[in-house]
């Protein structure tokens, strides 16, 4: 497979972050806030929207599901975000999941997913999490670190961690990274099918008081706009419709938000 460039659509015309400071904080509107990385996948329907509904402080990487190596997605957060050196509270991930798995790049594997088996024989993606861990703050106490709400990494994918499979891949995925990694159990996102029809709740920190993480990444009135969720099969009803024809249908929802972003005359 031929690899693009992962400059240009990993910008997407954002302005580079100026410097924290201190590690993992920066200035919102004068007030010190806790300073942010966000994947948003160009896999999941109308992802421009949720690249502008970032907040301006988020570091936004723009993933290329189709075309990037594991390599190209390292080089893409290296242009934005620097060397990992623990300036970001969290790091979030987001694309589409299901139980005991999570989309992160199509030549991974069939369908782009990262499960357990694929993490425990693969030293290149042990690797790949490894460094993007070293970009969260180190956890106060490196003893508990699946306690540590204010050192995370946020997966945000339907269902990942739901089930026995789920849990064993959070599980591997934290004593890699020495890093609490905050997921969710059922359909994350905004619209129909999701709980209350908008749930950004990462289900494994509840207990520990996290609460819904789209207040840490994104603006909720521009998030809003965005009338879908990170489940596989809401993808494919969404390409099925294109499929048939259905454009009015598949835009109804979103289209009068490109249109506001400027996506779409």
């Amino acid at each position: 497979m031929t690899s693009s460039q992962p400059g240009g659509g990993a910008l997407l015309g954002r302005e580079a972050e100026q410097p924290a400071k201190r590690a993992g904080e920066s200035q919102r509107q004068g007030v010190l806030t806790e300073k942010r990385m966000l994947l948003i996948s160009d896999n999941l329907p109308f992802y421009e929207i949720l690249v502008r509904a970032c907040l301006d402080d988020v570091v936004v990487v723009t993933v290329q599901y189709a075309a990037w190596r594991l390599a190209d997605l390292q080089k893409a957060i290296f242009e934005r975000a620097g060397p990992p050196g623990g300036q970001f509270s969290s790091v979030g991930l987001l694309d589409h999941g299901e139980s005991g798995k999570f989309c992160l790049l199509r030549e991974l594997s069939e369908g782009g997913f990262v499960d357990l088996p694929l993490l425990l024989r693969s030293p290149e993606l042990q690797s790949f999490f490894k460094v993007l861990a070293q970009y969260v703050r180190p956890p106060r106490d490196v003893s508990d670190f699946r306690s540590d709400i204010k050192s995370r990494i946020d997966l945000m994918a339907c269902s990942v961690a739901a089930g026995e499979d789920g849990a064993k891949l959070i599980d591997a995925l934290e004593e890699l990274t020495k890093i609490n990694w905050a997921a969710s159990t059922d359909r994350t996102g905004c619209g129909e099918g999701v709980e209350n029809g908008f749930d950004w709740v990462m289900e494994t920190e509840e207990k520990l008081g996290l609460g819904s993480v789209h207040m840490d990444y994104f603006k909720e009135d521009s998030l809003r706009d965005w009338k879908h969720s990170c489940d596989p099969g809401n993808f494919s009803l969404a390409l099925q419709a294109m499929r048939e024809g259905h454009v009015v249908d598949m835009l109804k929802h979103g289209g009068e938000a490109l249109q506001d972003a400027g996506i779409l005359d």
